[in-house]
């Protein structure tokens, strides 16, 4: 159960005198939520949920120098289950329908061939199509949706400073790389 549905629980609790549901060991039952499966909604036990370190990545300059920014919990103590910083490992689909030039006799056929089947390298597609629908609008947001399609990896993890740091070298190093990719 989530902590929204809990709390809306405790609600109904002083609104409605009749509510009678028990909570005093835990959180009551409920049925899942349409499209989340009961594995989603597991926490991971305690014991493996990550702590805040120095050098964790949810200490920022503008919170305190032993406090995640973003749960307040202190150095040592278990990041909060709703904490940002506490991530999973998903695979997510990202469509994107932009306008793109090709060569006019090209149809369904002719294009799928070109980007699925040839040698032709998707970063270009990132690099030349999406780039001229950023440089069109200043943002794919009109372009674009997202779709969650499952878990990979549930361990909750938690980054150091230095491996975001990497990430963020990575991404740009391949965003700002001049060599044509074909």
């Amino acid at each position: 159960m989530r902590q929204e549905q809990y709390r809306a629980s405790l609600l109904l609790a002083e609104v409605c005198p009749d509510y009678t549901e028990d909570r005093s060991t835990s959180a009551p039952a409920s049925p899942p939520l349409p499209g989340v499966s009961e594995e989603e909604e597991t926490e991971a036990p305690i014991a493996d949920w990550p702590t805040v370190l120095p050098d964790d990545d949810g200490i920022r300059p503008a919170g305190k120098p032993d406090q995640c920014f973003y749960c307040n919990a202190r150095v040592g103590e278990s990041h909060e289950p709703e904490c940002v910083i506490v991530t999973k490992e998903i695979t997510a689909r990202y469509i994107f329908e932009v306008p793109v030039r090709v060569p006019w006799y090209w149809g369904k056929e002719e294009f799928e061939f070109r980007h699925n089947e040839s040698s032709s390298c998707a970063n270009n597609v990132v690099r030349f199509d999406l780039a001229k629908a950023i440089g069109r609008d200043g943002c794919l947001c009109r372009f674009a949706r997202a779709e969650y399609v499952g878990v990979i990896d549930e361990t909750p993890r938690r980054h150091t400073k230095a491996e975001s740091c990497e990430d963020n070298k990575l991404v740009r190093e391949w965003a700002y790389d001049d060599e044509d990719e074909s």
